[in-house]
């Protein structure tokens, strides 16, 4: 029987220790470094940087997830990494995304020797050397709003054009402006002048910090909506101005020539397109003809009859 025992358990040391073997493994180290830039907006390419010791860096599947839903299968899995340096026995990697939109983006760096993510490895976020967690773990950034303009305002300067001027973001950011529509240009789209934005359209896109809408009509109220521009196609909030263009100051002359005695009924100012009544009453031994306008295209006239 102490034969046997001694088989039975030197057969449970080797099968302890055989089974260790197979299970033992040295999980890679990893290093966060940082974060840029240090602040994030829609459309900017954000590197985090990690150190990776000789285990991790040699891993065969590396994988690095990004996105705004905070789950394993929330977020995008992608090969978009680096390798940069040796830094000393370890290796730096820089891992890159571009957030799309102003919120909470999260990311997770997995290292495996499997296939796939989640099969035999650890997921790393921020902190210092650490072999990670065989459980989900991620880190987050903020993305902000693109600011918006400062101090937009819009003149009449005529009948038929208003003037424009804002101060730009402290992005010193781009500017899109659209008249007639409060409807938002769409994040990640492009748009140029002319183009159509809900029921308005681009008057201006550029670089300036004023300009001179024109073609508009006399004695009617514009609205224009500007948004900062980042990144050529994520915007800011908008930022409203309005302003009435001109109206016309037109004077009506009427002069008595020659064999009337007297003209009534001018009016001064007169509104443009409005009708008018005059009356001419002729002197003795002469006879109201017509009347005649000087510039002959400044005046319309619809009947001319004699005075009683």
């Amino acid at each position: 029987m102490k034969t046997f025992s001694s088989f039975c358990k030197t057969l449970t040391l080797i099968l302890i220790l055989l089974a260790t073997s197979v299970n033992a493994h040295a999980w890679g180290w990893v290093k966060y470094e940082s974060t840029s830039p240090a602040t994030i907006y829609p459309g900017d390419k954000v590197e985090i940087q990690m150190l990776l010791n000789g285990d991790a860096n040699g891993a065969s599947y590396k994988r690095f997830g990004y996105g705004t839903t905070n789950s394993k299968a929330g977020l995008t899995w992608s090969e978009d990494y680096n390798w940069i340096e040796n830094v000393g026995s370890d290796n730096r990697w820089k891992f890159n995304f571009t957030p799309t939109s102003a919120t909470t983006y999260y990311w997770s760096l997995w290292i495996g020797w499997g296939n796939s993510v989640g099969d035999n490895g650890h997921y790393y976020k921020t902190g210092d050397w650490n072999e990670g967690s065989g459980s989900y773990q991620s880190a987050s950034v903020t993305v902000n709003a693109v600011p918006k303009v400062k101090a937009f305002t819009a003149t009449a300067q005529s009948t038929s054009s208003i003037a424009l001027s804002w101060t730009k973001n402290s992005l010193n950011d781009d500017v899109l402006i659209v008249q007639g529509s409060s409807t938002a240009p769409t994040q990640g789209t492009s748009y140029s002048n002319g183009s159509t934005i809900g029921t308005g359209k681009v008057v201006y896109k550029g670089s300036a910090t004023s300009t001179t809408i024109t073609g508009l009509s006399a004695s009617t109220s514009y609205t224009f909506y500007i948004y900062s521009i980042h990144n050529s196609k994520y915007y800011s909030a908008s930022t409203s101005a309005s302003a009435t263009t001109k109206t016309p100051t037109n004077s009506l002359s009427v002069v008595a020539g020659e064999g009337i005695a007297s003209v009534t009924g001018s009016t001064d100012p007169v509104t443009l397109n409005s009708a008018y009544s005059i009356t001419a009453t002729p002197k003795t031994g002469y006879t109201f003809n017509t009347w005649t306008a000087n510039p002959a295209e400044n005046a319309t006239f619809g009947s001319a009859t004699t005075a009683s």
